[in-house]
């Protein structure tokens, strides 16, 4: 049987909630050609891709040898051909230039635009780069994962009795983004919402983690980073659809800058199995997880934030769960590259054996598998893996296609906001994937030059071949009539004034 090669990874994994710099790329593209260092190299180089350019390139050095070395004799200075060169050449190096510095700015343009991502608002300065005029959402979390055997009876209580989460914020989040209805129905699919605050008790401690809205550079972005795009704006990376002011967690694209379609695409958030949503003991209050016909980004970033890295920084993947069918998977380094990912690994290592020493719970946080990065726009296969319930629950896998995947340069259309976990970024996008490297400016009517001037160049080899012997055989017959050249024997006398003294004549015939 074959090896299998661990150093081309057939998945990649992604923990949500915090972008992770040891996976993937940024999410900078470059369209340009040249920089300081490589523009006069390269773009030289390419004009003489012309061989009209090389031929009067070499014919300027032949003239320059003519006139300036004994070598041979030149009756043309070589200024009149190299002085034309150099400016035909210097205005095509200047629409380079100006070609490429537009590419530049276009490419500053692209990396440099706002994006919103939610963040931890103790990870960010008060008042600096937030969106939404400061604001923060206040979401109470569990504090400990005990196992089921050990947690108390949850009391039933109605809707109308259970604590609320509160918003820190001196504008409403009403002003910030248009409310939508959030009637709910009972429809048992999607994504847990958990609209409403887990209830409070003795046995399990809570705590509160305010979550804000960052504004960050696109470049910045990072797989696993949780993204806000808004009506009409571009998607900045390629993203996992997770939540939606959309009924049921869709969402409309237009896919235009990718494919040239103008009709609006639908996307779905991903949905949990029904067997999950019966049968797993994570679904203790199925009023609680009942998948509202549209909802406000409020429990849409709270529901986020209590299964992902924003809700526990400490967290582990669920997929280290131990409870998992197949058992849990501890070596995740064989997803990225190997040199980036030891002190990943390391670090998850060393909190899962700190949480055994201690004997505390573990808190497993959703983590996205995917395939690796590739050019189908029409195709995309993994899943996302949610925290158990309880301790001693697996995790819940939840299947992705293509329906799920939001791609880069695609406009969000119809839909007031979304929010999504960042999957590929920068060069790792289906659309980069797809781009070509700025190709040089060689048309073909440079091609059929190109030709031309080679089958010239061949016409004149020929001609000063057949002359070159010619007048070299004719010369050696006749040298003793180019007396009025200059070219005699030595001692020949003129030949109509003998009586004069002869000349010095040159008695080898020139240098052809």
């Amino acid at each position: 049987m074959g090896e299998i090669d661990i150093s081309q990874p057939q998945q990649r994994i992604v923990v949500v909630g915090k972008g992770n710099n040891a996976v993937g790329t940024d999410n900078s593209i470059c369209t340009s050609k040249y920089n300081l260092l490589s523009f006069f190299p390269i773009a030289i180089r390419e004009q003489f891709r012309r061989n009209g350019n090389l031929y009067f390139l070499f014919m300027g050095c032949l003239m320059f040898l003519g006139t300036y070395t004994p070598l041979f004799e030149s009756s043309v200075s070589p200024w009149t051909t190299l002085g034309p060169l150099a400016i035909v050449i210097s205005i095509s190096l200047c629409q380079e230039a100006a070609a490429d510095w537009r590419r530049h700015r276009s490419d500053h343009s692209t990396n440099y635009a706002t994006c919103v991502v939610l963040r931890r608002a103790e990870e960010i300065p008060e008042g600096k780069d937030r969106d939404f005029d400061n604001l923060e959402v206040k979401v109470r979390i569990k504090g400990n994962m005990q196992p089921r055997s050990v947690q108390p009876n949850r009391p039933q209580t109605s809707n109308s009795n259970r604590s609320k989460d509160t918003i820190s914020s001196a504008v409403p989040i009403s002003e910030a983004l248009r409310k939508t209805t959030s009637s709910s129905k009972n429809i048992i699919q999607g994504f847990p919402p958990q609209v409403t605050d887990p209830p409070s008790n003795g046995n399990a401690p809570m705590q509160y983690e305010n979550i804000a809205f960052q504004k960050v550079k696109r470049k910045d972005i990072r797989a696993g980073d949780i993204v806000l795009i808004k009506n009409r704006e571009m998607v900045p990376a390629d993203i996992i659809l997770l939540a939606s002011s959309g009924e049921n967690g869709a969402a409309y694209i237009e896919t235009s800058p990718i494919d040239g379609e103008t009709n609006l695409k639908l996307r779905n958030s991903p949905h949990l199995p029904i067997p999950d949503m019966m049968f797993s003991t994570s679904i203790s209050d199925l009023n609680d997880y009942n998948h509202p016909e549209k909802e406000n980004i409020q429990p849409a970033v709270k529901r986020l934030t209590r299964m992902t890295l924003l809700g526990h920084p400490d967290g582990i993947s669920s997929l280290q769960n131990p409870n998992n069918p197949g058992g849990p998977i501890h070596d995740l380094s064989h997803t990225i590259s190997r040199k980036a990912s030891m002190s990943h690994y390391r670090q998850q290592s060393l909190t899962s054996l700190n949480t055994k020493a201690l004997g505390a719970p573990k808190h497993y946080v959703a983590t996205l598998t995917s395939e690796m990065p590739n050019a189908s726009v029409n195709t995309f296969s993994g899943k996302i893996t949610l925290p158990p319930h309880t301790a001693d629950e697996p995790s819940i896998d939840i299947p992705l296609d293509s329906e799920n995947i939001l791609l880069r340069g695609a406009m969000l259309r119809n839909t007031e906001w979304v929010l999504g976990t960042a999957c590929f970024t920068g060069s790792d996008t289906k659309l980069a994937k797809n781009s070509i490297k700025t190709p040089s400016k060689f048309s073909r009517l440079d091609e059929l030059m190109n030709r031309t001037v080679i089958f010239i160049l061949f016409i004149m080899l020929f001609c000063v071949i057949i002359c070159g012997i010619y007048g070299f055989f004719r010369h050696k017959n006749n040298f003793g009539d180019l007396w009025y050249a200059g070219f005699a024997k030595e001692n020949t006398p003129w030949p109509y004034l003998p009586t004069l003294v002869s000349p010095k004549w040159r008695t080898a015939p020139p240098p052809f």
